[in-house]
């Protein structure tokens, strides 16, 4: 059975994130270290293959803020 909340770490999950805590974007990329303008570009798709550091920054940071959203 397939969850419809992507779990781990990947892009899926990432976007996913992005999309649910829309308007918190500012605080995510400060407290991720990844740049607001790199951030915006990835949820809107106009990165089509992130850096894994990137990926893995926003995961790290979603999987330690889960009660954030």
């Amino acid at each position: 059975m397939t969850s419809n909340k992507p779990e781990g770490g990947g892009l899926e999950f990432v976007l996913a994130e992005l999309d649910r805590r829309r308007g918190h974007w500012p605080e995510i990329a400060a407290a991720s270290g990844v740049a607001y303008h790199t951030l915006t570009k990835i949820a809107y798709g106009k990165i089509r293959e992130p850096g894994t550091s990137k990926i893995e920054a926003l995961a790290k940071y979603f999987r330690e803020h889960q009660e954030a959203a």
